[in-house]
């Protein structure tokens, strides 16, 4: 009876030995992952934790039994059962808890290559860059060709019509909301014909503008109001079917007023109406076969010329720019009024011009 009670109280050591000494094992295992692997470390620990517990409170449970009850083989039988489920909980918990985390981190990483995956196929951005635009290019300058038919009508003759044909060039400085300058030169030359005879005619023409420009909020639309000072040279060449010919020149200064008008319809396409009034200020004529001398004429006042310019972008960056302009200029010449000395009047007549043109220009903003 002794050596069995001595076996029970050995047998009750061990039992109460072997879950302490596998609770002190994990719970160093639980410290050395909690450095090495901390998410999966707390989640072990826990678990385990409570495992022991449950333990713990069955083995308290078989010593009381077997305290009560030594003599009895099937409770030494269930403190065996209880002893092996004790010493074989924490293996399958620590088997599960290690599953479960290897799945975790199975679909982390699997998360964190789809959100990669997803990150590559966006398209990159670029930086921003500073694109010319419209509103950033205020100067311009215009070279081209242009056509004119024309109709001359000196006072009390016959009208003579005919084609002319020359180069124009322009500058202007056109800022929005700011002073606006320009310079802009033309020269035309042709013959016009009659029944009476030929006249040729050598036409140029020269603008200095300043003025203001006016631009809407978006600048869509544009309005410039200029003045200057301009100079004009027509010389005209008479040759009549049975005489000799006669040669004038008339030079004529005087000052343009007016507007200039834009509206920009789309990114390629823009249009306008521009007007100017030309008051004559100081014209003389001279007549070669009087070797030189220039004659006074009376000025007029009601000289303009209106233009339809249509300017279409042939860059994106806008500074290419091509510009068809139809016009129609209404110019006309005093009448001479030198006298002779008893009183007669030299006679020089006045003459009209009506001048239907169109220009086509390349333009290049900068």
């Amino acid at each position: 009876m002794s050596a069995y009670k001595k076996k029970s109280a050995t047998h009750r050591v061990l039992t109460y030995n072997i879950p302490t000494l596998a609770k002190s094992v994990f719970w160093k295992a639980s410290v050395f992952s909690m450095i090495v692997f901390p998410e999966f470390a707390f989640s072990l620990s826990d678990s385990v934790f409570i495992q022991d517990n449950e333990a713990d409170r069955g083995e308290i449970s078989s010593q009381e039994g077997d305290d009560n009850n030594a003599d009895t083989k099937d409770e030494l039988e269930s403190e065996n059962k209880v002893e092996e489920t004790v010493s074989t909980a924490p293996q399958v918990v620590i088997t599960k808890e290690l599953e479960d985390s290897r799945d975790k981190k199975k679909i982390f990483f699997r998360r964190q290559r789809v959100a990669n995956v997803a990150d590559s196929k966006q398209p990159a951005k670029t930086p921003a860059t500073n694109t010319p635009s419209k509103a950033a290019l205020h100067s311009r300058l215009e070279i081209g060709g242009n056509y004119t038919y024309v109709t001359l009508k000196p006072h009390d003759h016959q009208t003579f019509t005919g084609n002319l044909g020359g180069i124009q060039a322009l500058y202007e400085y056109r800022p929005a909301n700011r002073f606006y300058g320009g310079v802009e030169f033309s020269w035309r030359e042709g013959d016009t014909h009659s029944a009476v005879g030929k006249r040729s005619l050598l036409y140029f023409d020269v603008q200095e503008r300043f003025g203001y420009t006016l631009a809407s909020a978006q600048e869509a639309f544009r309005l410039t109001l200029f003045s200057g000072f301009a100079y004009r040279y027509l010389g005209e060449t008479f040759k009549p079917k049975y005489r000799g010919s006669l040669s004038f020149g008339y030079n004529e200064f005087y000052f343009p007023v007016g507007f200039l008008s834009c509206y920009r319809a789309n990114s390629v396409f823009s249009f306008g109406v521009d007007f100017t009034w030309m008051p004559q200020v100081y014209t003389t004529v001279s007549i070669v076969p009087l070797k030189g001398a220039r004659w006074v004429i009376t000025n007029r006042l009601d000289n303009f010329l209106v233009e339809a310019p249509f300017t279409f972008t042939l860059t994106k960056n806008n500074r290419l720019l091509l510009i068809l302009k139809p016009s129609y200029q209404y110019w006309k010449d005093g009448h001479s009024t030198a006298k002779l000395r008893n009183g007669i009047a030299l006679g020089l007549p006045g003459n009209t011009y009506n001048f239907y043109g169109v220009d086509l220009t390349l333009g290049y903003s900068f």
